[in-house]
């Protein structure tokens, strides 16, 4: 029977269910993949945006000392305007801490004056200022060094900006310095950074030491240690490189999408190996009845309908066949005398025995009782045929050996060919019929004469 056994149908539910399975990882990690590469490029572009901005604002309170330095320029290292221009800054700057200066590197002038306690101090004999003041002088450049914690513990980046005066001989002399202060406090907690919270991202700002290569943690929403697999925007102020630290708050991992996809994936696997089994199934089970339904139950030969759509679907396509009509001789007799249960016995014998007399194209059927009929597909001559019979026949006739007895069964046989025959399978059923009970009759009457001389010899 032509259906699949139920361990290949169970194979069947397991190789969906693992295909899907399979499918669905790789969809799965690919969508990961994109989706951790957009939040990459995402992550990347905020740090550098925030950095462009953080060092644009940074950048403005760096301006100060230039308009310190213009104004000692212009009176000629006068400090008499120098509260009236440092109130006046400080009060648009928000985070500038104090302005001083600092002549020959001794601190003279602090706005506000509340701001830092160290008037008269020499900036190149205090431990904070004494590298930073060196090198400011020997380079002529600003230097930035912090973040400092005061005396009154405010937090403040120092920036030193040095101050050269032109003499008569049309060189630079040295005036001193110009001083910001910046409280870290007011400046990292402007919007320049604070956007990156509402965006749900960790960071961390920091720096490192020029000399002494420390890492000072400048701002942030978490320890730097705590990032890992960071986006970097580097960029520079006066003399050290800022970093930016930039991470998704979730991690690069959005671990609730990722089991909500795997439990997805999972139940969308198991739906199709369902639907699979059930597929499998219902095709088995037509496939059964189809069978069951052309196929006779006794002797699992082909039945009657199953006969008849042969023939049509042959007369359709007008494709040649020849067909031998077939029976047991006295079939009847054995049932009477043994028992139907015998009868049954002889005709599954006979089927089996039919069977394997054929090719894999042709088709037996059993149509009732003990007629059989053989289809051979193709265009034969009638000798091919008769060949074919007594083969058949040989093998029919020899002594079948039952539960309860030994008997030896002979069969009728006729034939006929499509189209040489007949026009239509009716009238090729009909020459094949009578075929049979012709050689039914030569058959009785050659037993018949083998009987009278068994009793003329005695």
């Amino acid at each position: 029977m032509n259906f699949l056994s139920p361990g290949k149908l169970r194979f069947s539910t397991k190789f969906t269910f693992i295909l899907s399975l399979i499918i669905s990882v790789l969809v799965i990690a690919e969508t990961q993949k994109q989706y951790n590469s957009y939040k990459r490029e995402r992550c990347k572009l905020l740090g550098q945006t925030a950095a462009y901005m953080f060092q644009s604002e940074i950048n403005s309170y760096i301006a100060v000392n230039d308009i310190v330095e213009s104004m000692i320029i212009e009176t000629e290292g006068s400090l008499s305007h120098f509260d009236q221009v440092a109130q006046n800054l400080t009060s648009r700057l928000p985070a500038l801490y104090s302005l001083q200066l600092a002549p020959k590197g001794v601190v003279t002038k602090v706005y506000p004056l509340s701001a830092y306690e160290g008037i008269g101090e020499n900036l190149f004999n205090m431990s904070d200022t004494k590298i930073s003041s060196s090198y400011s002088l020997k380079t002529k450049k600003p230097y930035l060094t912090g973040p400092l914690t005061l005396q009154k513990g405010k937090k403040v980046i120092m920036i030193q900006h040095p101050v050269f005066l032109p003499d008569t001989n049309g060189s630079e002399k040295f005036w001193g310095f110009s001083i910001i202060m910046l409280d870290c406090k007011t400046l990292f907690s402007k919007q320049t950074l604070e956007f990156l919270n509402d965006e749900e991202y960790s960071w961390c700002l920091w720096k490192p030491d020029p000399q002494t290569e420390e890492i000072y943690t400048l701002a942030g929403n978490t320890d730097i240690r705590n990032i890992k697999k960071p986006c970097e925007a580097i960029f520079g102020v006066t003399n050290s490189l800022w970093t930016l630290y930039t991470v998704p708050a979730e991690g690069w991992v959005n671990w609730q999408l990722l089991v909500i996809e795997e439990l997805l994936a999972l139940a969308i696997c198991i739906s199709l190996a369902l639907i699979s089994n059930f597929l499998f199934t219902v095709r088995n089970k037509d496939a059964e009845l189809e069978n069951l339904s052309y196929r006779d139950t006794l002797t699992s030969l082909y039945n009657a309908r199953k006969f008849m759509e042969m023939l049509r679907e042959f007369q359709k396509t007008q494709k040649p066949y020849a067909l031998i009509y077939m029976d047991l001789n006295d079939f009847k007799q054995i049932n009477d005398t043994l028992g139907h249960e015998t009868g049954d016995e002889v005709l599954i014998i006979t089927g089996r025995k039919l069977s394997n007399c054929l090719r894999e194209d042709d088709r037996a059927f059993r149509i009732g009782g003990d007629e059989f009929t053989v289809i051979l597909p193709g265009d034969y001559e009638p000798k091919f045929v008769e060949i074919v019979i007594n083969r058949i026949k040989e093998s029919v006739n020899r002594e079948n050996v039952l539960k309860n007895t030994r008997l030896k069964i002979t069969a009728s046989a006729g034939f006929a060919l499509y189209p040489a025959d007949g026009d239509n399978y009716e009238e090729i059923i009909k020459i094949a019929d009578n075929g049979m009970y012709e050689d039914k009759r030569k058959i009785k009457e050659a037993k018949q004469k083998e009987i009278e001389e068994l009793k003329n010899e005695k």
